[in-house]
């Protein structure tokens, strides 16, 4: 990397650093990333931070393939053969609808019995809850 390219990751990364609107978690990203473009190396930095070492790769990897795009976080989904189709969805709605209480273990039982379908994340089946309720996030 030339000195001109290191500048400028130096200055956007000061920039985000004063930034008042940037995110706790963005600001100790870019806080590591900054650490370790003026020469800290990755162990220190993840003491420093209290974070593991390989949080710290990550990051630096993810900025300087993508610049501060990188260090956002990432909105994880279900893959595809997880997640249920609409008419599937429509199914658990009309069901929930029907049901006076709800609770999340009921919702993943009747996802698993009638779909044969699991989610990693439990998110998922409050998110279908609320979607039965008319509400979405």
């Amino acid at each position: 990397m030339n000195k001109q390219t290191n500048s400028y990751q130096l200055r956007t990364l000061k920039k985000a650093l004063k930034d008042k609107n940037c995110p706790r978690f963005m600001a100790r990203r870019v806080q590591a990333v900054f650490m370790r473009k003026n020469g800290l190396n990755r162990a220190e930095i993840a003491r420093n931070l209290a974070v593991s070492l390989s949080s710290i790769e990550n990051w630096i990897s993810a900025f300087n393939n993508y610049g501060l795009n990188g260090l956002k976080k990432r909105v994880r989904r279900s893959p595809p053969h997880m997640a249920l189709t609409k008419s599937q969805k429509k199914i658990v709605w009309q069901t929930l609808k029907r049901k006076k209480k709800i609770n999340v273990d009921y919702v993943k039982n009747l996802v698993k019995q009638r779909f044969g379908k699991e989610y990693k994340n439990m998110g998922s089946y409050y998110q279908l809850i609320r979607e039965a309720r008319g509400r979405k996030r």
